[in-house]
């Protein structure tokens, strides 16, 4: 199944507003489309699905020279920024984020290190940072379905000025739960 099917577009340049629609939807309704992801992606949260999908279709390399690091180099970022784990919270920070391959290339690693059973959402704080307003849809969604905790600010990472923050938590603090967001608006 494809993600347009999945999101129940026809179009690639609908996503974006779809992919709204449905993290802002009550967690019902979301959830069935994340259930739908997972079992069409057979529940390998390691990698970012949209990277390859959201890159042809929507990076805006003229105008903000957007490109996706190539997942292979996320995960070999992960592998040389492995630090043990200092205490009881780690925080992780991407700048430029995308999609957020990168952030899950490192929230997969930290999985792995800690061990599945071992791992809680609030041991971590991912951090991002997203000019796109095509993209961030998609970094989100990423975030809530990964059940992770985390901050990214939407806006424009050399001036500090944001449109707004999301603030993502798994309240339940379950490795296999979802996650939600509040948005708090900076303009």
């Amino acid at each position: 199944m494809s993600i347009n099917n999945i999101l129940g577009i026809t179009e690639s340049y609908k996503a974006p507003e779809r992919m709204w629609e449905i993290i802002k939807s009550d967690h019902i309704d979301r959830d069935v489309i994340f259930f739908r992801f997972l079992e069409a992606f057979r529940y390998d949260v390691s990698e970012d699905w949209f990277h390859s999908w959201f890159q042809e279709d929507h990076a805006d390399r003229s105008n903000k020279k957007q490109d996706f690091t190539p997942m292979a180099v996320a995960r070999i970022l992960a592998e040389i920024t492995d630090l043990p784990f200092k205490g009881s919270f780690e925080k992780r920070y991407d700048v430029c984020s995308g999609t957020g391959g990168l952030t899950i290339a490192k929230w997969q690693k930290d999985i792995i290190n800690k061990g599945f059973l071992n791992y809680r959402p609030s041991q971590f704080l991912y951090i991002c940072e997203e000019l796109s307003d095509r993209s961030l849809p998609f970094l989100l969604f990423n975030f809530l379905i990964r059940g992770m905790n985390g901050i990214i600010y939407h806006g424009d990472v050399l001036e500090k000025n944001y449109k707004a923050i999301y603030v993502i938590v798994n309240e339940k603090d379950d490795a296999l739960g979802f996650s939600g967001f509040i948005e708090l608006n900076k303009k």
